[in-house]
């Protein structure tokens, strides 16, 4: 029980400036709110048993690195051009709870990430820019044809390349 109440203080001691942390990054309120609960889950999870101070100090330090997170995550769907649904489809381990369940998993699904967004760099341009419509953008072959001005097949061919090119290890 006495966990629970200093769990709960520390709840209404802080919510309030990590919101007010989150709000200042420009994030939007009900997105800050959901960080707050994953800055307290994560503290949780973590087992923390710190004085007042450094609860502040651990509570504000994984406060920025919920915002780095959310930050590199949002660069990476810029980048690709899609949405966060889609981009939680490239790899499900990035969805959020994930994460903050088993850090060594997250780890290796962002360096998983990391290289199926290398190899989909690598590719030719329009290769990229196909694979991306069709994949992602959820545009039918033909769709993508007529937007690109080549035909079918040469969609087919694009795609066929993508996938083998970001194949990792057996699963495209």
């Amino acid at each position: 029980m006495k966990n629970r109440q200093q769990a709960d203080q520390l709840y209404k001691a802080y919510k309030t400036p990590l919101l007010a942390f989150f709000l200042s990054k420009r994030v939007e309120r009900s997105r800050a709110e959901d960080f707050v609960q994953d800055v307290f889950l994560r503290y949780q999870r973590a087992g923390y048993a710190l004085d007042p101070v450094q609860s502040r100090v651990a509570l504000f330090k994984i406060a920025k690195n919920v915002f780095f997170d959310h930050l590199r995550h949002t660069q990476t769907k810029r980048k690709l051009g899609v949405s966060e649904e889609q981009l939680v489809e490239i790899h499900p381990d990035l969805d959020a709870a994930s994460e903050t369940a088993d850090p060594y998993r997250a780890l290796e699904s962002k360096q998983h990430l990391q290289q199926v967004l290398e190899k989909l760099q690598s590719l030719p341009p329009k290769c990229r820019e196909v694979f991306i419509d069709y994949r992602f953008r959820n545009l039918s072959q033909k769709e993508i044809a007529r937007k690109r001005r080549i035909s079918v097949s040469m969609v087919e061919k694009h795609v066929a390349t993508a996938i083998q090119k970001l194949k990792y290890d057996g699963e495209a």
